[in-house]
């Protein structure tokens, strides 16, 4: 008796096996490693697409990037609701963003070429979830990247 309860046992290891081995078979079939499109914000990109309009992959094409004067444009040049940054310790004039507003600007480009763009931002909310921005040249995107940029915070603690 005892036999034979080994022997069903051991038949049912053995089958549940077979059908593993035949899932994982199935599945092996039917993947397709050509995938020529990648999901963004639940739309789908084809990988051409992307490419074209990916910072990351745009800029490892780039070669010989020479340093260039800066340009600089001031908070008062961008918003005449500028104010102090003294408050916050920062020596120079600074503006208060809220969620959802926009700020544009002109600022005349000397030549077409690749230039890099910074912030300085101080997180001033009570939210522990990084600020977001978008960049945008022209009124367009540049770059797949300039939709959704977050801002790293730096926490400091009394």
């Amino acid at each position: 008796m005892i036999d034979k309860l080994k022997v069903i046992s051991m038949k049912k290891w053995v089958i549940l096996v077979m059908i593993l081995a035949l899932v994982f078979v199935m599945f092996s079939i039917n993947i397709n490693p050509n995938i020529d499109y990648i999901k963004l914000n639940n739309d789908a990109v084809t990988l051409s697409k992307y490419d074209e309009h990916s910072y990351s992959v745009v800029s490892s094409r780039w070669t010989n990037i020479t340093d260039q004067p800066q340009i600089i444009v001031t908070a008062d040049e961008m918003d005449s609701g500028a104010v102090s940054g003294s408050a916050y310790q920062y020596s120079g004039d600074i503006l208060h963003m809220k969620e959802n507003q926009i700020i544009s600007f002109d600022v005349t480009i000397p030549q077409a070429g690749a230039y890099s763009i910074q912030l300085n931002q101080r997180d001033i909310s009570t939210s522990i979830l990084p600020n977001k921005i978008s960049l945008a040249i022209n009124n367009k995107f540049q770059y797949v990247e300039s939709e959704v940029i977050e801002l790293p915070t730096f926490w400091e603690f009394d």
